[in-house]
């Protein structure tokens, strides 16, 4: 049996593409109404999971240090509501965002559901949490 090559207006591809369901601020809108927390992927909602007390416990142990250190520098931190956009069209949020930026309460639509100029963003992982359990000391925010 003899392998013959595709033809040439055959063109393969490994990965399959996907059309955006919503942009962005599509996706803004619909978070809002929604009872559940979702973040986006760059083409469609994905249902969040939910926390535990010890992850919201060291959560707030982040929003205190840096608070502290942050002090009358102009900088804030942000909670878990605060979106925050990564590669392409994706939103993510983390357990704690610094920004920089001057916008507040009276910022135009976009600034208030996402902060401008992110300077840093800190999420606590589950992976890390049960290290601590174990006996070990990781870095607990990335």
């Amino acid at each position: 049996m003899t392998i013959r090559p595709p033809p040439v207006d055959v063109i393969a591809m490994s990965v399959a593409l996907r059309a955006a369901t919503m942009t962005r601020d599509q996706f803004f809108d619909w978070a809002e109404v929604q009872e559940g927390r979702y973040e986006f992927d760059g083409f469609q909602p994905v249902a969040m999971t939910g926390g535990s007390l010890n992850r919201n416990r060291i959560a707030f142990n982040i929003h205190f240090a840096l608070r502290q250190r942050l002090g009358r520098t102009g900088c804030r931190a942000l909670g878990m509501d605060a979106g925050v956009a990564t590669v392409g069209d994706t939103v993510r949020y983390p357990d704690a965002v610094v920004t920089c930026s001057p916008a507040g309460c009276h910022a135009p639509a976009a600034a208030r559901r996402q902060p401008l100029d992110p300077r840093s963003a800190w999420a606590v992982s589950e992976a890390c949490m049960h290290a601590r359990r174990n006996g070990k000391i990781p870095i607990c925010a990335h």
